[in-house]
């Protein structure tokens, strides 16, 4: 029998990535500092520039050299978490930042490359995940699973974007290796490791966006919803079984209902992994 521990130091060592169909969707983020008092700071030196005579030569704006990439990302993240990602462009984004527009074209020539660079954050994030602790290697992938869906929903307007992002070359081959590390150090034969890392992958990533669309759906039409989960529950009342299937949903628009079901389908999809790793072992 092969040994199937996974030693918690081997994998601190590692980056940890999300487990991915490298073919279908990809991405996610590093841990982002909030760009805080921007807005304020940029309205008072707007302030002071209308002192300033425009003969003079003088501006208040940041020095080209001044502004950093991590600062242009730092930047449209915040932008797409406090206005959607339809919000964000390169005007807006030197807007924000209180810079000419060129500024942000020098690290970002397209508002695509930017956000495949805030994609690249955020599967840096992803790969960061603490593990320590963590032995069993079921226990591990369980927990890869739940805190990959725990960032992604951080940032609710940006995750639709970095799930159906194809990933860089760079991050997909660090996220394939450590994957079929994981994998293997799981038990999984050659030719399990591919399926398994989709099938965790595609759970994974597919939950976060029904999980994103249903929030969005509670929070736009939650009195509808509600009134037609009554109706309903009348139409039912005569089967108990069903009845109480109406009345969990009901209850879901306003619970917290999504981190139940995430588990429930993991677990039952790492049953089904780990009965078919049992017979090659």
């Amino acid at each position: 029998m092969p040994d199937h521990s996974l030693r918690t130091e081997a994998v601190s060592n590692r980056p940890n990535p999300l487990f991915r169909d490298f073919t279908a969707v990809s991405q996610g983020v590093e841990r982002v500092s909030t760009v805080k008092g921007r807005g304020s700071a940029a309205q008072s030196r707007r302030s002071e520039a209308t002192h300033v005579p425009r003969s003079s030569g003088q501006t208040d704006r940041r020095a080209r050299n001044s502004v950093t990439r991590e600062e242009v990302l730092d930047a449209a993240l915040t932008i797409i978490d406090s206005e959607g990602m339809e919000s964000l462009s390169m005007r807006r984004l030197a807007q924000f930042m209180d810079t000419g527009p060129m500024r942000a074209y020098r690290h970002f020539e397209t508002k695509d490359d930017l956000l495949e660079a805030l994609a690249d954050r955020e599967a840096q994030r992803i790969r960061a995940i603490d593990l320590e602790g963590i032995t069993e290697p079921r226990e591990i992938l369980a927990e890869v699973a739940r805190k990959s869906r725990a960032l992604l929903l951080e940032h609710p307007n940006l995750a639709p974007t970095v799930v159906s992002r194809p990933l860089s070359k760079a991050t997909a081959a660090d996220d394939l290796a450590m994957a079929t590390y994981l994998m293997k150090s799981a038990g999984f034969a050659n030719e399990q490791v591919g399926l398994v890392s989709a099938g965790l992958t595609a759970y994974t990533l597919g939950f976060v966006l029904y999980e994103l669309g249903q929030r969005r759906l509670h929070d736009l039409s939650r009195e509808e919803l509600l009134a037609y989960y009554e109706q309903l529950a009348v139409e039912v009342d005569d089967d108990a079984l069903v009845s109480a299937q109406v009345a969990g949903i009901r209850n879901a628009v306003d619970g917290d209902w999504a981190k139940m079901q995430f588990e429930v389908g993991l677990q039952a999809m790492l049953d089904g992994f780990w009965s078919q790793r049992a017979l090659i072992t």
